[in-house]
């Protein structure tokens, strides 16, 4: 799957809008924080991996759980300086009434030597955000209020 069918940026008139496809829950995500990293640093950026983390979440609802993923990314780079680059295993699972991620992060230190940022995302918003299955994929639009 190319990026195109992976993600697709929308046009949006204050902020930054990308419909998101994946055949399972856990590639909807992770294409979702590759469009992520896309808004933030560009599509040309080559990422240097020398360091991992590991992040779990558990939310209440699928949309919960993607703002609460790509938030957490947001938060890593723009406050830990830290650039999550590459997901290199990530789970959902079913626990009763929750969601449970657990997913591990390869990446780097945001230097202002290597690395520019294209865009700041203030938040991960809710807004025309709901995760749907159509046919044999999965679909959402995610806002990046900039």
């Amino acid at each position: 799957m190319d990026n195109y069918l992976k993600y697709r940026f929308l046009e949006h008139t204050a902020d930054i809008a990308v419909e998101v496809r994946g055949e399972t829950l856990e590639e909807l995500f992770g294409n979702s924080a590759q469009a992520w990293l896309e808004t933030v640093l560009g599509g040309d950026f080559i990422p240097y991996i020398n360091d991992v983390k590991d992040v779990t979440l558990r939310e209440l609802s699928s949309e919960e759980l993607l703002v609460g993923f790509l938030s957490e990314l947001n938060y890593l780079l723009f406050v830990h300086r830290w650039i999550p680059a590459r997901i290199s295993g990530l789970t959902i699972e079913k626990d009763n009434d929750e969601l449970f991620l657990i997913a591990r992060l390869e990446g780097e230190e945001f230097s202002v030597e290597r690395h520019s940022l294209k865009e700041e995302i203030k938040a991960v918003t809710f807004h025309n955000m709901n995760i749907v299955q159509k046919g044999n994929e999965f679909v959402t639009r995610i806002v990046f209020d900039i």
